[in-house]
């Protein structure tokens, strides 16, 4: 698979990321999802998606999801500081994929430097 969609963690956003920002126009098995939920991961392969349990910061699971050959990597974890550390590696194993990542605490969205 390559120029697929990767969303980390679909959980309570990754329906919608699986449907919307950033998926938009993709077939659903051209969007590999990753979470450590065996719900949310049973939910995504109900909805057509490839899926893997496992955690977003951890590059073996981040390599099965073929990050390294993805389009686009979608960030919808539900604590910032593992989206954080996911984006960081993702950034290491995919340096020209578009990373789209949400923030939980508006503290720690990122703002527009003046």
């Amino acid at each position: 698979m390559n120029d697929h969609v990767v969303v980390l963690g679909f959980g309570t956003r990754g329906p919608q990321r699986g449907r919307g920002a950033g998926a938009e126009g993709t077939s659903h098995e051209r969007i590999v999802i990753v979470d450590r939920d065996t719900s949310s991961v049973a939910e995504a392969t109900g909805a057509g998606h490839v899926a893997i349990c496992g955690s977003a910061a951890s590059e073996s699971v981040l390599r099965e999801a073929l990050v390294d050959r993805a389009g686009q990597v979608i960030v919808a974890l539900d604590r910032d500081d593992a989206a954080i550390l996911a984006a960081l590696m993702l950034r290491r194993l995919s340096p020209k994929a578009t990373m789209i990542a949400s923030a939980r605490e508006a503290e720690n969205a990122l703002r527009p430097m003046s």
